[in-house]
């Protein structure tokens, strides 16, 4: 991190502006981040907790001094990871395969014939919403969360923010007419995608998960 860019937890924060930082300690290594958005503060720290403090910033405040720390302010690319993997480097309309290649760490050719040998059974194009969920879930062994279809648009969150959340593991977002991985707080995408709402998303399964049959 750049030391340049802290500030103390006694200075001003705007909270009708949204916001992002991340948290890190005496050493500048990051611990968390977190995302003030329209008068709501929310923090999450790599540990795995999470806390909303509402617009009670003095709350917050407290707790970076109690446990020293600092805030650094985010810019809208930290936490995109420029992302292509193409073969021959061209920026064409294959975002589902991009996001297949950076959550299951596989090249551009095994993800587009993973998505042609389902969209031939489907009789459909590759990019559509049913392929799509069938590469994910069958080929890539992913299982869709079904409580985050249940957001309503109003409260979907951006990409950026996603990031910002979830610190770990890999996940497989849904924007609608997009979809992008996001994986260890990092958004991997050809182009800065972090404005983009989040529709749903996607994730491995833990031990316990049973496939519907």
């Amino acid at each position: 991190m750049d030391k340049d860019r802290t500030f103390k937890i006694t200075e001003i924060v705007d909270l009708d502006k949204t916001s992002f930082y991340s948290l890190v300690n005496l050493d500048l290594k990051e611990v968390g981040a977190v995302i003030i958005k329209d008068g709501e503060i929310k923090m999450n720290l790599n540990n795995g907790e999470n806390t909303s403090f509402n617009d009670d910033y003095e709350s917050l405040l407290r707790y970076v001094k109690r446990n020293g720390l600092c805030f650094v302010k985010l810019d809208e690319e930290s936490r995109w990871e420029e992302f292509n993997p193409n073969p021959l480097g061209k920026k064409v309309d294959d975002c589902s395969i991009r996001s297949y290649c950076a959550a299951k760490g596989i090249e551009w050719d095994t993800a587009f014939d993973y998505a042609c040998e389902i969209a031939e059974k489907e009789k459909d194009i590759i990019n559509s919403g049913t392929v799509c969920h069938k590469v994910v879930t069958e080929k890539l062994g992913m299982k869709l969360n079904k409580e985050s279809k249940k957001v309503k648009p109003k409260d979907r969150i951006t990409v950026m923010e996603w990031a910002c959340l979830h610190n770990s593991g890999t996940y497989i977002l849904d924007c609608g007419k997009h979809y992008c991985t996001v994986s260890e707080g990092k958004y991997y995408d050809s182009w800065n995608s972090g404005k983009q709402k989040v529709k749903a998303f996607y994730e491995f399964p833990d031990e316990s998960y049973v496939p519907e049959e």
